[in-house]
């Protein structure tokens, strides 16, 4: 079953959204051989704290783990 999002919804979700895309353009540059799956999701963690938000799934799934 696909939901639809009412307008409201979706501007509920647009600052989500444009934070999700500045921590990504900012993990992107952070990325250099030899930076490990941890370091990345430290970094990620930082920089999603700095905007004041909170990503939910750091720590949560085994495969972050298991790639480190």
């Amino acid at each position: 079953m696909i939901i639809l999002k009412s307008e409201r919804d979706l501007e509920l979700m647009r600052p989500a959204g444009a934070v999700a895309g500045k921590v990504l353009e900012e993990i992107a540059a952070f990325i250099k051989p030899g930076i490990t799956t941890r370091q990345v999701d430290e970094f990620a963690a930082e920089r999603i704290k700095s905007y004041g938000a909170r990503f939910l799934a750091i720590g949560n799934f085994r495969a972050t783990r298991a790639c480190q």
